[in-house]
């Protein structure tokens, strides 16, 4: 017994940028970018989060983002902190 699948790219793509896909992965990269900020070690306060989340339409999907923010003097302070811990990799689970 075979069964024969016909994908409508079209309609693949369509349904991966969907408003419900974009919901979904920007409630995940907002999850991970909070654990990232709950890790992050600082010696003085900061104005900001260290870590941000974004939802991006992609060419054939949504693509979710977690980045570092670069805050002036302080992004200097996030680039060396990251290195120094893997925050944004712990963060993210990995």
């Amino acid at each position: 017994m075979s069964v024969q699948v016909k994908i409508h790219t079209g309609e693949v793509r369509a349904l991966l940028n969907s408003a419900g896909i974009v919901d979904l992965l920007q409630g995940q990269c907002d999850q991970a970018a909070a654990r990232c900020n709950g890790l992050v070690r600082w010696h003085a306060p900061m104005k900001a989060q260290a870590y941000g989340a974004a939802v991006d339409n992609g060419r054939y999907s949504a693509i979710g983002k977690v980045y570092m923010r670069r805050l002036g003097k302080d992004g200097l302070a996030v680039a060396y902190e990251d290195a120094k811990h893997n925050t944004l990799l712990k963060g993210c689970g990995w």
